[in-house]
């Protein structure tokens, strides 16, 4: 009798072990994935150019605009309604 419960703890142990392991790899492959989509979005913002669509998020509004001129850390756009101005590159996303 003994023996089986001691089977039975090694399979709960396991188990646990088991489900430990998945939840460290799953934080650590998500963490991955989060950090993998800035440098993306970091590298995107450095390649913009002149005429391309961009979407601005300056806050509370999001608008659709393009692109009038590229600064070191700002961008010049232009808005569907033909308003002019410039914001941080931080601001600007790719147009979906």
């Amino acid at each position: 009798m003994s023996k089986y419960y001691d089977w039975i703890e090694w399979v709960y142990l396991l188990q646990t072990l088991m489900a430990g392991v998945v939840l460290i790899a799953s934080y650590f492959l998500i963490r991955i994935l989060k950090n993998s989509e800035k440098d993306s979005l970091k590298a995107w913002r450095e390649t913009l150019y002149m005429g391309q669509k961009v979407i601005v998020n300056d806050g509370a509004v999001k608008f659709n605009a393009q692109i009038l001129h590229v600064f070191d850390e700002h961008v010049q756009v232009m808005s569907d309604e033909m308003r002019v101005a410039a914001y941080p590159k931080e601001v600007i996303y790719p147009e979906v």
